[in-house]
């Protein structure tokens, strides 16, 4: 039955395409009947599937040809066999050996190929293309999920060239450009601008022509086909980040010989939360060390940067794939714990997303390192002094997982339904204890847990407010005025 659905819709399109209706259309018409069916292909692949299917540039094509060339696009899923290799490897490397992955897993892989989405988004991705409903993506399903992005990325470029009006002489500037790749959702690497963007533009005489469209793909695709592997040098961390851990880590390299020892190692993480005060705690560390060094290696840096296995030498880039390496063994279970709670709570990805705007605006943030300070004090007069950030300390904050406090969920929900009893107050309570492992606060799958138990059990009648014209949403716009007012209240308290 697809297959009939697919084939009318491929015969339509044909003949629209074939204006003077003798049964033929020409070779260049099939970028645009393939961009009706759902795949804008760049030339670069548009070339590859006229080689493969031994199409020549100026051939007229009757209905059977054209409808074997669709057939070779949707099977390929419109990627090169070049970027086919690159997307099923990477695929490889995270599926378990049932060959399918877990939303953990999706996490790790589309941040290993260098998109930077929310779980919220990802869930919703996996959504999309899970067709079997077995919570699981298949090599398959990532294929058509990474079709469906790079169709969202070539809208995307589209739109950032014509904001950006490329076309006119002397609007490609660097700071446009660079502009233009952040709404593209692409980070402008500088590295990756001045050594493959810069000379290329140069050839293009923008001042004096502007920059075409082509060309500004061309350069989007290089930042994104380049930007995952230096992203993967750094062990996935911002350049902020990576200051930190080098400052952390130049506490011990004094005479900056770019190396420091074993034993400076384990004084670095000496009150990182690792078992690095016992002999079996530190050979721990130690293998932590050697996959750390070899997950550098392979990620691209020379061996001077990485050092040996088992040196005693031990050099900083390592340390920051080691970093790497404890926070996400820390942040997995958030992360799966996450995934199961959306799952089962069954908001909308437009839902979720808004439940974590209203969660960040309550939750604690983690304390700045960078900026923190103590007490200093000189006879009778108390000053501060800046404090050097330990590596354990960049560590905290780094792994830290945002949460609220039990107090101000109770606040916010009792605000929110101005009609809640006794009774429902007490169920609230319970509710809330009941997701709480410890005194720290609810994490965000207990936060959602709460807001679906608000919801569902219609808790003080929240559903009441604008529920009839966005159900789901109109009781949070309720929820975030009573956080409006409460934080109102907590600035007007502070001020007193």
């Amino acid at each position: 039955r697809l297959q009939e659905n697919m084939l009318r819709e491929v015969y339509d399109e044909f003949y629209k395409l074939d204006t003077d209706e003798d049964g033929f259309i020409g070779a260049e018409d099939l970028q645009p009947l393939c961009k009706a069916l759902g795949f804008n292909l760049v030339d670069a692949e548009f070339n590859e599937f006229l080689k493969m299917e031994k199409v020549a540039e100026n051939a007229w094509l009757d209905f059977e040809t054209c409808w074997k060339f669709i057939l070779h696009v949707r099977e390929t899923d419109g990627f090169t066999a070049v970027e086919r290799d690159e997307l099923t490897s990477a695929f490889s490397r995270f599926c378990d050996e049932s060959g399918e992955l877990t939303n953990v897993g999706f996490v790790e892989l589309l941040n290993y190929i260098g998109f930077d989405y929310t779980l919220e988004e990802i869930v919703g991705m996996a959504k999309e293309t899970d067709f079997n409903d077995n919570g699981l993506m298949d090599c398959g399903e990532f294929m058509r999920l990474m079709r469906n992005q790079r169709e969202l990325s070539l809208m995307r470029y589209q739109a950032a060239y014509d904001k950006y009006a490329f076309g006119k002489p002397g609007n490609a500037t660097d700071d446009n450009i660079a502009a233009a790749l952040v709404e593209c959702r692409i980070p402008p690497e500088p590295i990756i601008i001045e050594e493959e963007i810069r000379p290329w533009l140069a050839h293009c005489e923008i001042e004096v022509k502007g920059l075409t469209f082509k060309a500004f793909l061309h350069a989007a695709e290089t930042c994104r086909r380049l930007y995952p592997r230096e992203k993967r040098k750094r062990a996935h961390f911002k350049q902020e980040e990576i200051s930190l851990i080098a400052t952390a880590f130049a506490q011990q390299d004094t005479s900056q010989r770019g190396f420091i020892s074993l034993g400076d190692l384990i004084w670095l993480l000496g009150d990182s939360g690792l078992p690095v005060h016992t002999l079996s705690g530190r050979a721990m560390v130690y293998e932590q060390l050697d996959r750390a060094r070899e997950s550098a290696r392979v990620a691209g840096l020379s061996d001077a940067e990485v050092g040996s296995p088992g040196s005693p030498r031990v050099r900083f880039m390592p340390v920051v794939h080691l970093v790497r390496e404890i926070i996400k063994d820390n942040n997995k279970e958030a992360v799966e714990k996450e995934s199961f709670v959306m799952k089962e709570v069954k908001f909308s990805t437009d839902e979720l997303t808004a439940f974590r705007k209203l969660f960040d605006s309550m939750a604690d943030a983690p304390t700045d390192v960078a900026t923190s300070s103590i007490a200093n004090i000189d006879g009778d007069e108390a000053t501060s002094r800046p404090v050097q950030p330990t590596l354990s300390m960049v560590i905290r904050q780094l792994q830290h997982i945002p949460r609220c406090s039990i107090g101000d969920v109770a606040s916010m929900a009792h605000a929110s339904a101005f009609k809640a009893s006794v009774q429902e107050k007490l169920r609230l309570s319970e509710r809330i204890m009941s997701l709480v492992d410890d005194d720290r606060g609810l994490d965000f799958a207990a936060f959602i847990q709460v807001m679906h138990w608000m919801l569902d059990s219609n808790y003080g009648n929240v559903k009441a407010s604008d529920a009839a014209e966005a159900p789901g949403i109109g009781p949070l716009e309720h929820m975030r005025g009573a956080v409006n007012v409460r934080q109102r209240r907590d600035v007007r308290r502070s001020s007193v």
